[in-house]
């Protein structure tokens, strides 16, 4: 079950997008899930459209989240979380038109890459190990 939401505010500068994708394993969009209809759901912003779906992929795809708010001034923020098997394996940040990976594993940052790609949506810098400091990214490597 997915809470997909679009919504803005009563005066229109502020819009909240919770959007959820399926992609294969070759990090290519199959499938958009967007609100569709009028539901009981909370939302960010008064309106819109906002409803809980349920949501089936294969095993050979990935499922991920979207969530993204726009303020007054045009500054985009948000989360993308992918999800592989009904686990999330991986989540990154996006703020500032930097991505940064935040939790999971970075192999799976491609799926969020090629998504942002696919909506074109602007990323000055990708770090996808953020999230695992220098000793980690470093520990195979002895100089």
């Amino acid at each position: 079950m997915v809470k997909v939401e679009r919504s803005k505010s009563r005066s229109g500068k502020h819009r909240h997008a919770r959007l959820a994708f399926i992609m294969d394993h070759n990090a290519k969009v199959v499938k958009v899930i967007e609100p569709t209809r009028e539901n009981t759901q909370e939302k960010v912003y008064k309106e819109g459209l906002a409803e809980v779906k349920e949501v089936r992929y294969t095993p050979s795809q990935v499922l991920v989240i979207l969530d993204l708010t726009a303020n007054a001034k045009g500054k985009v923020e948000g989360f993308a979380e992918v999800y592989d098997r009904g686990e999330m394996v991986y989540r990154a940040v996006y703020r500032k038109l930097k991505l940064r990976g935040s939790k999971g594993d970075p192999s799976y940052s491609i799926f969020v890459e090629n998504l942002f790609k696919h909506l074109k949506l602007k990323v000055k810098r990708v770090n996808p190990d953020a999230h695992l400091g220098n000793r980690r990214r470093n520990e195979g490597n002895t100089y």
